[in-house]
């Protein structure tokens, strides 16, 4: 179709406000200006009438860089178009741009798919992009703007975006905080894909293969419906999850939700139909979770803590696609491996049908499975063999429960009565003039914490040449920290002269990086310093001289080759190029 072009006033054109394209980089405007400036504007834009006035349609960075280049007027080509055909056209010009943003592309393909009445296929088909491409740009508009903003400015990758766009925007928020809430330095916090793809896994994607819940039921949560039919679950998604399986749930809160449904009814269940099982929880600091625990015994249900009970866990099989069966040593490390499971499963049998093993539930995370009684409950022998024969059984493990708690509460206790008083020695200090005390005799307090100190710093390292053994006896894999105290006070002379000796060893060397080349290092002139005036019979001044003098040798030929190579290299500098061939300047 032909059209007419007409030169219209710069001031007679306005721009559109809905035009989809955001951003234009001011340094390709300049250019552009001073190209127009010289040679004038190439491709006419496109306006509609619009009253005494043309609205801009496409062409808005040749506009502005006429006006930048203080042109009167502009090449334009005016076609009667509706609201529909402008939009239509803005954005098919918009796509078809070389510098396109991501965003850009996901705000413009979404609106055609809205708004235009296209769909993916037709897309595909338009601007020669795939299905795939398309769909991954589209969900590029779920990011929140904090997201669109680092992703405009270069800062995170389209992967971290495609990364992050696969969860809610609540759990961005959280992630932007977490991951990206450095923007002093945001180029160099920024993890990698692979970094921040295990983060979103691990902390807002729950893992449906391992839930205790059928996710096919949907009447578990009736507001949510079946896992498996969730819009929310991976699986439904392969374009964006290509490698889902059987599926992660993307709304956490939905599955922490269904769980503890699941665990509140399966709880039930057991204590109506299968009292002999055993409901179990763990020892925590988690205040939600005491709370629940409470809660369960309040409504009557007999749940005590793990502690008196070792579970039983089932062997895992080896599995066949760690191995090469085709190569002889992994067939056999598999074979002997299978061996080992069928005797460790022959084991957890015999386990579960010893006397005492029991059936549990672990109140917590719902894990099911058996457990026997620690040798401390098997001499305590408190535990009957089922709650179903003893109307009292709930009350008895109730109280037994408070007793622990009321002991755990003692112990802590003495904790803090220890920590308060320590505070107020800490704070008295502080405020006092202990520091600044120049008297040149140390107290016997004084000196017994600098040999505590110096002693723990060494106890374990190879420079104390056995006076761990010496001073604690006979050698201990472990030595518990109340020990050094204890055996301070009857430390002899000789033994603090040894443990102050091995302290400034054991920084000087062992706890030293080494010298640098130059030697220059405080540690490494001390180090020296101190064996060439304690132990004269090392020789140091001959050593250090004979060590010298052999690197001083390989040195020199070093040099020397390095003076024969510079004067080759200088003297191919200074060759004038050959006959013929022109030098080549950069533009």
């Amino acid at each position: 179709m032909h059209h007419t072009i007409t030169y219209l006033p710069i001031g007679q054109i306005v721009p559109n406000p809905k035009n989809p394209r955001k951003t234009i980089r001011e340094e390709e405007l300049k250019e552009l200006a001073e190209s127009i400036k010289s040679v004038g504007v190439l491709q006419p834009i496109i306006v509609r009438p619009d009253g005494d006035y043309y609205e801009l349609v496409c062409g808005e960075r040749r506009f502005k860089a006429s006006t930048l280049a203080s042109q009167t007027d502009i090449p334009a080509i005016i076609r009667n178009l509706t609201d529909d055909e402008t939009m239509d056209l803005m954005i098919t010009e918009n796509l078809q741009r070389k510098d396109v943003s991501p965003i850009e592309e996901s705000d413009a393909f979404l609106n055609l798919v809205q708004y235009r009445g296209y769909d993916v296929k037709a897309l595909s088909a338009r601007f020669g992009k795939s299905e795939s491409y398309i769909r991954h740009r589209m969900k590029l508009a779920d990011l929140i703007d904090g997201f669109r903003d680092l992703l405009a400015k270069d800062i995170i990758t389209i992967g971290h975006a495609l990364e992050i766009c696969k969860v809610s925007a609540e759990y961005q928020k959280d992630l932007l905080e977490d991951e990206f809430g450095n923007t002093e330095t945001p180029y160099w916090d920024c993890p990698t894909v692979a970094n921040l793809r295990q983060t979103i896994t691990r902390q807002y994607m729950g893992d449906l293969a391992e839930v205790k819940f059928d996710t096919s039921d949907p009447d578990l949560l009736p507001s949510m419906g079946a896992c498996t039919t969730c819009p929310f679950n991976t699986a439904s998604d392969t374009l964006l999850f290509p490698d889902a399986g059987t599926g992660r749930c993307l709304k956490k809160e939905c599955l922490d939700q269904k769980e503890a449904i699941h665990l509140e009814k399966r709880i039930k269940y057991l204590v109506e139909n299968e009292p002999e099982v055993l409901l179990l929880h763990g020892y925590t600091y988690n205040e939600e979770k005491k709370k629940k625990v409470k809660e369960l015994q309040a409504a009557g249900y007999p749940v005590i803590q793990d502690s008196d009970w070792i579970k039983i866990h089932p062997p895992m099989p080896p599995d066949p696609e760690d191995f090469d069966l085709t190569g002889e040593e992994d067939r056999e490390r598999f074979e002997w491996e299978k061996r080992e499971y069928e005797s460790n499963l022959a084991e957890y049998h015999e386990d579960i049908k010893s006397p005492g093993a029991r059936r549990f539930l672990d109140v917590f995370d719902a894990e099911e499975g058996f457990c026997r009684p620690s040798l401390a409950k098997k001499k305590a022998a408190t535990a009957p063999a089922t709650n179903s024969t003893d109307p009292t059984f709930a009350r008895k493990e109730s109280i037994r429960q408070e007793i622990v708690s009321l002991e755990d509460q003692f112990i802590r206790n003495g904790e803090l009565q220890d920590q308060k008083v320590f505070e107020a020695v800490e704070e008295a200090l502080k405020s006092s003039d202990y520091k600044y005390d120049q008297n040149l005799i140390f107290s016997s307090a004084e000196r017994d914490a600098l040999a505590l100190i110096m002693l723990k710093d060494v106890a374990g390292g190879y420079m104390n040449d056995g006076l761990t053994e010496e001073i604690f006896g006979a050698k201990e894999r472990y030595i518990s920290n109340h020990r050094y105290y204890e055996v301070i006070g009857s430390l002899t002379e000789a033994q603090r002269a040894k443990i102050t000796r091995a302290f400034i060893l054991h920084h000087l060397v062992e706890n030293h990086s080494g010298p640098d080349v130059s030697g220059s290092k405080s540690e490494t002139k001390m180090l020296f310093q101190l064996v060439e005036s304690t132990i004269p019979d090392l020789g140091y001044s001959d050593l250090r001289k004979a060590v010298e003098d052999k690197y001083r040798k390989r040195n020199q030929t070093i040099s020397e080759k390095l003076a024969t190579l510079r004067d080759e290299l200088k003297a191919l500098e200074e060759k004038p190029a050959g006959k013929g061939k022109k030098k080549v300047v950069a533009a």
